[in-house]
């Protein structure tokens, strides 16, 4: 039995690792605070996208806002007849499920 509590102990050590990394994953809700910047892919704080046409009267002015910030891949920029395209290369931050959204003064 004495052999039995260093396999244990060793089990339930992984065990709250595992369960405190599965709590710590990327989807938790980010504060943001800046400049809310008109940028080609639409608005942004702190280079974080937001939705379009959402909140583009606030543009130029200092907000606060948080929701989940998810990483997206753009697509190649030209196509197969050598066409360019509108969209954006490599990866972007997008703000998802927008929790809150206030101006700062």
């Amino acid at each position: 039995m004495k052999k039995l509590y260093p396999v244990l102990a060793t089990a339930l050590l992984t065990f709250s690792i595992f369960l405190t990394a599965c709590t710590m994953n990327g989807n938790q809700p980010k504060i943001l605070q800046g400049e809310l910047m008109n940028t080609k892919g639409g608005p942004s704080v702190q280079g974080v996208y937001l939705p379009e046409n959402t909140y583009d009267e606030y543009i130029g002015k200092n907000v606060k806002v948080s929701g989940k910030v998810v990483t997206v891949q753009g697509g190649n920029l030209v196509n197969e007849k050598g066409e360019y395209s509108a969209g954006f290369e490599g990866a972007r931050s997008v703000m998802t499920d927008v929790e809150s959204f206030e101006v700062i003064e």
